[in-house]
Order: structure tokens, then C-alpha cells, then sequence
């Protein structure tokens, strides 16, 4: 199994799926220089919102938030947030569905709000959407509206009719065109919001990401009951899912023809147990420890170690036993 597993490893074309969805893709402005703001640093001095700012951490949505430029953060106070901790169950892999809904992939302040017609929605995208969850374009982005009334209103662009779920209350931080902090009145949702991923939704993401072979795969083999079980965990899932053109590629492991227990190890291999989107995976430092796969033994082998590469991809290294290394030197 390692042997191919190095062979695979070298050919392979990554394609992180984080939490068993695609992490949000930064886009040439979102990874520009000028990126410098922190939500949870910004955040952790206004105490009102200490729940919301744990989840943020707790489900790593802020590291996405973080790597991107040209965003905006829909916050809520500590009470909404209860509400919303609620609705969810307590479940982190729900509560990260609503934060990522809440985070607006275009920047919006007072001024942008202002200039919205008057009883009239205007759509935009969100990091729901960017990370794969959503079913359909309408329940991955937040419809916005200036009310006859007065005021500012937000809901998924999955309700019907005009009602909205929130009210803009008050603008946090204003950094134009990069970053916005806005407080709305309450939190933003839709009937499967929170419902956990399924089997028909990981092979469905997989083979929307071109990565069809590799869905077969885990279906046929049964490690899809493996990653299955991962994702139901608080924990999450990490997947390196080769994209089809990498199981063709020169040096690489005929998966056909080999035996099932190597197969299996080998799937098993390219799954980390835990949710590590790719802004955190970038931040890994060369020293720290090698993360453990669902192939990993006790004595360490199958881990991996990561290390960042230029552009928005992020390579995996083998950090195998001495022996295994001498015999399958990468």
C-alpha cells in the first residue's frame, strides 16, 4: 500500500474537500496583499459577540473568512446566536452551514445598502455556496432589500414572498471594498439549513469537483460507510480527492488490479479524520506534527504532512515509518 500510495501521491491532482464540501476558492482579488483583516481578532473586543466568535472558531469558518478579500460578515449578538445554536440542534456541522450563509462573498457597507431600489431583492453569493452545500443557487445566497419602511433586510434567497428573517442593526467595521462587519437582528435560515451531509451528497460534490473515478471508488470499496461515519463525528472530514486525469497519469498505481485491501488502505489513506479547510492547512508549520489518515497506524504510519505551495493548492507529503521510507523512498 505505500508504494502506491507515494506513486499516487506524486501524480495526483489535489482537490481539498473540506468537511466533506469545497472550501471557498480564492479568487486573484481575495488572495491579493492587501489582505489583512482577522474576524476573530476584530471581534474578541466586543464581548457581545463571544458566542458567535467561538463558533467561528470552533467550526474554522474564520480561517476562510480570513483568506479572502472583498467579504462581508452578517454577525449577531450573543442572544441571536442562542437562537440560532438552537434551531441548530448544537450541532457544529450545522451551526458552520448557517455561519457560512451569514458570510457574504462581496463587500457591502452603509453606503452599498443605501444604494439598494427600494422593495426590490438583490441576490448575493455566500461561502454556503462556495463550499458546496448548497442544493441550488437560491438556498446558497442571501437576498438583501431597502424596506418601504426603512431600514435593511436579509434572508435566504430560498424564502418566499417578501418576508426577511433579519434587519441590518448597525455597522462593526468598515474597510472599503475588503472587509465589512455588519450586526443583523437575527439569524439568517432555511428549511435544510441544517441538515448533515448524506452519501448522495459526498459522491454528488466528488463528481461535480471531476473527481468521478474516485467516487467509484469509495462506493464500490464501501469507504464511503468510512467517511460516512467521519462526518458524523463533531470532529468533520478532510478529503484529497485525485481529480479522473490523475489515475491516468504516468507512474501511477493501476487501482484495477490492485488487491482490495490495498485498495481500501490506499482510499483510507487520502481521508484525514477532523475538518482542516485549506486557509489552515496553508498556516501549518514545517515542524508540527504529521496529521493522522484513516489509514494511519499506531506507530505512525500512513500520516501525512502538508506544505503550501504558490497559488491556492496545497501538496501532501508522506511522513511514514523509517523503514517504509527506506523501501519507498518518494
Amino acid at each position: 500500500m505505500a508504494g502506491a500510495g507515494a506513486q499516487l501521491r506524486r501524480v495526483v491532482a489535489l482537490v481539498l474537500l473540506a468537511c466533506c464540501s469545497m472550501a471557498p476558492a480564492a479568487t486573484a482579488r481575495g488572495m491579493s496583499a492587501g489582505i489583512a483583516h482577522n474576524i476573530t481578532s476584530f471581534l474578541s473586543g466586543h464581548p457581545e459577540y463571544k458566542q458567535y466568535n467561538r463558533y467561528l472558531t470552533e467550526t474554522r469558518v474564520c480561517d476562510e473568512i480570513n483568506a479572502r478579500g472583498g467579504v462581508t460578515v452578517l454577525v449577531l449578538g450573543d442572544g441571536a446566536m442562542s437562537t440560532l445554536v438552537s434551531d441548530a440542534g448544537a450541532d457544529l456541522g450545522a451551526i458552520k452551514n448557517a455561519l457560512r450563509l451569514h458570510a457574504l462573498l462581496d463587500y457591502w457597507d452603509v453606503k452599498k445598502l443605501k444604494a439598494l431600489p427600494t422593495g426590490a431583492d438583490t441576490l448575493t453569493d455566500t461561502f454556503y455556496q462556495a463550499a458546496g452545500g448548497a442544493a441550488t443557487s437560491a438556498t446558497g445566497s442571501v437576498k438583501m432589500a431597502k424596506l418601504e419602511g426603512g431600514g435593511f433586510g436579509f434572508a435566504s434567497a430560498a424564502s418566499p414572498g417578501d418576508a426577511y428573517d433579519a434587519t441590518f442593526t448597525k455597522a462593526l467595521k468598515q474597510t472599503q471594498y475588503d472587509f465589512a462587519v455588519l450586526e443583523v437582528s437575527a439569524p439568517i435560515e432555511f428549511d435544510g439549513l441544517f441538515d448533515g451531509p448524506s452519501v448522495a451528497s459526498l459522491t454528488r460534490l466528488l463528481e461535480k469537483a471531476g473527481c468521478k473515478r474516485f467516487a467509484a471508488l469509495i462506493a464500490s470499496t464501501g469507504v464511503l460507510k468510512d467517511y460516512q461515519a467521519a462526518m458524523a463525528d463533531k470532529a468533520g472530514l478532510t478529503l484529497f480527492a485525485p481529480k479522473d486525469d490523475a489515475f491516468l497519469a504516468k507512474g501511477a498505481p493501476d487501482v484495477d488490479k490492485m488487491p482490495r485491501a490495498d485498495l481500501v488502505a490506499l482510499l483510507r489513506y487520502h481521508a484525514l479524520p477532523g475538518y482542516n479547510p485549506r486557509p489552515s492547512l496553508k498556516l501549518v508549520k514545517a515542524s508540527a506534527r504529521p496529521f493522522r489518515t484513516l489509514a494511519s497506524t499506531a506507530g505512525g504510519k500512513y500520516n501525512v504532512r502538508t506544505k503550501p505551495l504558490q497559488g491556492s493548492h496545497t501538496d501532501t507529503a508522506l511522513a511514514i515509518s523509517a523503514h517504509h521510507s527506506r523501501r519507498h523512498a518518494p
